[in-house]
C-alpha cells in the first residue's frame, strides 16, 4: 500500500488547501473557497495498459455534508507502450 502524504499548495487566488493522495483516491481539503467554477487537474501514474472507469468527483462541505456536488464520471484509456 501507498504511503500517505499530504502536500499544502496555493494558487494565485490565495487559496491554500491540502492535497490527500491514498491508493483508492486523492482528496483535496480547503478551508476557503469562493463561489465559482472550478477545474480541478492533478497528476495519475498508470502502471498497467486498459480501460478504466474513473468515478465521478466528490465535492461536499465538511461542517454542513448537505451541500455536495458530483462531477461527470469518465472513460480513461492507457495504451502499452
Amino acid at each position: 500500500m501507498q504511503d500517505l502524504w499530504c502536500q499544502l499548495q496555493e494558487v494565485d487566488l490565495g487559496i491554500s488547501w491540502y492535497e490527500e493522495v491514498r491508493d483508492s483516491g486523492t482528496n483535496f481539503f480547503y478551508e476557503w473557497l469562493p463561489a465559482g467554477e472550478y477545474t480541478f487537474k492533478y497528476r495519475l501514474r498508470a502502471n498497467m495498459a486498459g480501460a478504466f472507469r474513473v468515478g465521478p468527483a466528490v465535492l461536499q462541505s465538511m461542517y454542513a455534508p448537505e451541500f455536495t456536488t458530483y462531477s461527470a464520471g469518465h472513460r480513461l484509456e492507457v495504451e502499452a507502450q
